[in-house]
């Protein structure tokens, strides 16, 4: 019964990071003070505690607003349930706390940008930048604080995997490719080190690719909005699933070559 408590202790707490994250999608750069109450974006009715109770208020409430009976996003359970499973699935590769609190505060960091990605098209640099940091402290963590142990194929997966993504941007001015998504890749890079970043390379290209074609085919819509040819498709939240399927599945290139043999 221990192991199943713990899990749902990680998961609940989880699920409370995951309660700020959303709290911090909605207020990042619109001028909201990040430590105001929470109030229904509808009425402005200012929210109690039993109105905050994660993914649980949300279906006890119905997914409304308890006093306009206005519908609340969908976004706040699922970050909420995501960030609850990204705190049990970093306690079970990491149970050294240390090693622990920088998955999670990564894969939290990542968690904030794929969704505000997905829903304003851009990726923060103030965020992004925080996750480089604290990949870099990861590899350091790893090393035993030893900067001579450091792993140098690792700090040469960030840069070496986001020049790409940065010719990308570049030559297409812009157009296919944003540079957020090259910074984004330069901490991937330092957080995976060399082979697995190859791999969350690979993959992320080929999930979007594929969900890229499968939404033209049967002409749906993405992050709300009606999919063409020359649609703006986000590519963050490709590169972030790459990354959690690499990192917790411990894959590497060798990994994908070996299946597609």
């Amino acid at each position: 019964m221990r192991p199943i408590f713990d899990t749902l202790v990680l998961f609940v707490l989880g699920t409370i990071l995951g309660s700020f994250i959303n709290a911090l999608l909605f207020r990042f750069n619109t001028g909201k003070s990040m430590w105001g109450r929470s109030a229904c974006m509808t009425c402005g009715e200012t929210l109690h505690s039993r109105d905050l109770i994660p993914v649980f208020s949300y279906l006890l409430m119905g997914g409304k607003c308890r006093f306009c009976t206005s519908l609340v996003s969908f976004q706040y359970p699922i970050v909420e349930i995501l960030a609850g499973v990204i705190s049990v699935f970093s306690f079970a590769a990491n149970p050294e706390l240390t090693s622990f609190v920088l998955v999670l505060t990564f894969f939290n960091l990542l968690l904030f940008i794929g969704v505000y990605d997905l829903r304003h098209t851009i990726i923060p640099d103030v965020f992004v930048f925080a996750a480089g940091a604290v990949a870099l402290l990861y590899q350091f963590a790893l090393s035993n604080w030893q900067i001579s142990l450091i792993d140098p194929y690792a700090l040469l997966a960030g840069p070496i995997l986001a020049l790409p993504l940065a010719c990308i941007w570049a030559f297409s001015k812009g157009r296919a490719m944003g540079l957020g998504d090259a910074k984004l890749f330069l901490a991937a890079g330092w957080f995976l080190g060399f082979l697995p970043g190859i791999a969350a390379f690979l993959i992320s290209f080929w999930g979007g690719a594929i969900v890229g074609v499968l939404l033209l085919l049967f002409k749906t819509s993405f992050a709300g909005k009606q999919v063409r040819m020359k649609s703006e498709i986000p590519f963050g939240p490709f590169i972030i699933a790459a990354v959690a399927v690499v990192y917790f599945a411990r894959i590497d290139v060798f990994t994908i070559f070996s299946i597609l043999k």
